[in-house]
Formats: C-alpha cells, sequence, structure tokens
C-alpha cells in the first residue's frame, strides 16, 4: 500500500508538470500569427529604408540631375597668361637670389599687384561701371543658383561668388598669371578676358604713373630748393663783398702780407746800416740818428700792418682776418649750393628716365582662347557628387 501511494504521488506530478509544459508551449496558431507578425515588421523597415534611400538619395540627385541638364546656365571658359614686364632692364626680381633661373624675366611686385586687384572688389566694381558685368551675371541670363546675389543668412555676397566667373592664379616663381573666365557663351569670355586685361593694366600703370610722379615732383621739389638755396649763398656773398668793399678779400691779405714782407726787408737794411755805423764809431751822427728814425717808422707800420689782419680797428669795420673767414665760408655755401643743385638736377633727370623706363607692359603671353564645350556645368561628376 505503502508503495501504490508513492508510484501514485509520482504519477500525480509527473501529470502536473506535463499540464504545465504544454500550458506554457505556444498553440500552432500563435506561432504562426508571431511569424506573420515577424514578415510584416521586417515588409514595413525594408519598405522605410527604400522610402529613405529615394527621399535622402535619389530624389536629390534626380534633381540635381535634372536642374543641371534643363535649368543650369552652359558657361564657356576662356584661360590666357599675361606677364607683366617694363621697358627698361630688370634689375632682378625680388627672389632673384633664391630661383636665378626664374626672377629675371618678370617684376613679383607688379605681377602680385596685378593679381590682387583681379581678385579685389575695386574690379568687379570696375567691370560693373564700364560693362555692366555684375548686372549681367546677375540677371535672367544665368540660372537661378549661379545668380550673383548677396544672401546675408548664407554668409554669400556677390563679391564672394564673382570668382566662379573671374579667377586668376599666379606662378610664384615667374610672375606669370593665369586668368580663368566663365561667361554664358565663348565671345563673351573672350571680350571679358579682354576687358579684364586691360582694366588691370590701366590699373598697374596708374599706380606706377603715381609713384614716379610723386618722385619726379620730389626731385623737382629738391631742384628748387637747391636753387633758392644757390641764389641766397650767392647774394650773400656779394652783400659780404659790397658791404666790406672788397671783392677778394684774399688779393687784399696777400697785398698785406707782400707789404709786411717789403717793410721788413727795408727795416732789417736800415737795421744793418746802424749796426754798421756804431761799429764804425758814427753811431752819434745826424746820419746814423735819421736812419733809427727810419727803422722805427718802418716798425710802425709793419706793427700797423700786421694789426690789420688780427685787430679790428674802429670805425673801419672787422679785420681782414675775419673778413678773409666771411669770404671763404660765403663761398664755401656758394660751393654747396652749386653742389648740391647738380646732384638734383641729376637726380631729377633720373627720376624722369625711370618714369619713362617703367612704365609696366602687359604682355599677353596666351591669347584668351574660349572652350569648345560649356566647361559648366558637369551633369555627369555633378549627379554622382550628389
Amino acid at each position: 500500500e505503502a508503495k501504490e501511494a508513492r508510484d501514485r504521488q509520482a504519477q500525480a506530478e509527473a501529470d502536473a508538470r506535463a499540464e504545465e509544459a504544454r500550458r506554457l508551449l505556444p498553440a500552432p496558431d500563435a506561432i504562426e500569427r508571431a511569424r506573420q507578425r515577424l514578415v510584416a515588421l521586417a515588409r514595413q523597415r525594408k519598405r522605410r529604408l527604400i522610402a529613405q534611400l529615394a527621399v535622402f538619395v535619389l530624389a536629390p540627385a534626380l534633381a540635381v540631375l535634372v536642374y543641371m541638364a534643363q535649368v543650369a546656365t552652359p558657361m564657356y571658359e576662356a584661360r590666357s597668361v599675361v606677364m607683366v614686364t617694363k621697358a627698361g632692364a630688370d634689375k632682378g626680381a625680388d627672389l632673384g637670389g633664391i630661383l636665378p633661373a626664374f626672377a629675371g624675366g618678370a617684376n613679383l611686385n607688379e605681377a602680385f599687384q596685378a593679381y590682387e586687384f583681379i581678385k579685389s572688389r575695386a574690379l568687379m566694381q570696375r567691370l560693373e561701371d564700364e560693362a555692366g558685368v555684375v548686372t549681367r551675371f546677375s540677371g535672367d541670363s544665368v540660372d537661378p543658383l549661379h545668380r550673383l546675389r548677396d544672401l546675408p543668412l548664407l554668409g554669400l555676397t556677390r563679391h564672394g561668388q564673382f570668382g566662379n566667373y573671374v579667377d586668376a592664379a599666379i606662378n610664384i616663381q615667374n610672375g606669370l598669371i593665369t586668368l580663368y573666365v566663365h561667361a554664358p557663351t565663348p565671345q563673351d569670355t573672350v571680350e571679358l578676358s579682354q576687358l579684364v586685361i586691360d582694366t588691370t593694366a590701366q590699373h598697374i600703370n596708374q599706380l606706377a604713373d603715381e609713384l614716379f610722379a610723386a618722385r619726379v615732383a620730389q626731385a623737382d621739389r629738391a631742384v628748387a630748393d637747391a636753387r633758392a638755396q644757390l641764389r641766397d649763398a650767392q647774394a650773400a656773398l656779394t652783400r659780404m663783398q659790397i658791404d666790406s668793399g672788397e671783392i677778394d678779400p684774399r688779393a687784399r691779405v696777400e697785398g698785406v702780407f707782400s707789404s709786411i714782407e717789403k717793410l721788413t726787408l727795408d727795416a732789417q737794411t736800415l737795421r744793418a746800416q746802424i749796426e754798421e755805423a756804431e761799429v764804425a764809431g758814427t753811431g752819434d751822427t745826424i746820419q746814423t740818428n735819421r736812419l733809427r728814425e727810419r727803422e722805427r717808422l718802418l716798425t710802425d707800420r709793419i706793427e700797423e700792418e700786421r694789426a690789420q689782419l688780427v685787430t679790428d680797428a674802429p670805425g673801419q669795420g672787422a679785420s681782414l682776418n675775419a673778413l678773409l673767414l666771411d669770404y671763404e665760408l660765403a663761398l664755401l655755401e656758394v660751393r654747396i649750393g652749386e653742389e648740391t643743385l647738380t646732384t638734383a638736377l641729376a637726380s631729377a633727370e633720373k627720376a624722369r628716365q625711370d618714369a619713362a623706363l617703367g612704365r609696366n607692359f602687359f604682355q599677353v603671353v596666351v591669347p584668351p582662347t574660349p572652350s569648345e564645350q560649356p566647361a559648366r556645368p558637369n551633369i555627369l561628376r555633378s549627379t554622382l557628387l550628389a
């Protein structure tokens, strides 16, 4: 009986476990419903992926393709190469010591000036004033996406977009400037290229003319100042000659020295005669006394002549030494004025020669030639990029 009870209990537990297992296992129709839900979710995700691919990839690419093919304005490109040279011999470019093989044929300073002007807003304004280029590229002749316009919200300006139509590159080794111009027709590219070259050449030459004009004006002012200085020096010399009554004080000084030399010789002769009379014992005679008086007079004359050289006599003006010094200084001022005027005239002549030989010339190494096919838009590249 105990064994039967244990068997019944074990069977009851087994039946309970089986019943619990049957309760936990899904029914066949539930498994099918779950499988159908998973299939539906997969289809929904696939449709969402296809919709996203269509919206974010295919539609934009198709829009770009349609715009480039049907709306975008074809733009032809003309490339030209120019070089800035001078009529005079080049003194050496800035990079001549580094690149001597390339630095001898171009003026890099003027080349960079031309390059910066081509890239500047000033050229865009000049082209607008002379030919209405900005107005033309802002109108209906250009598709809406590439029109020149100011969009402050997007940070776009006309000048920022103007590089799509006029652009340049410079070779820093030889100063060659490559000009890129885009326009709706081949003829427009050639005309616009020539207009850009002419306008740039005019601007660079104007800068050079202003610089050389300033140098010539400065040289002319230096010549005028030198002439005024020379006139003042000559006038001061003339006034001194008139005031002193001496055309050349050096002649008078030389005359005084000659007179002192002659009087000294005469005094020495008289002194010798007096000494001879004293030796002969006739030193107290009237004749010897007369010789002594003559010697005294000659000595006084010598002192007077010497006093004229170094002493200012009352009522007679400055001494000859001071007069000679003033004369030499005045004469030196005249010579300095003459040398200054000569140097100023030479500088003015050189400035005029530099102005004549320093004019810039724009040599068109490669004339503007339009492309046979529109360079923009590139439909395939733009679509693939999109």
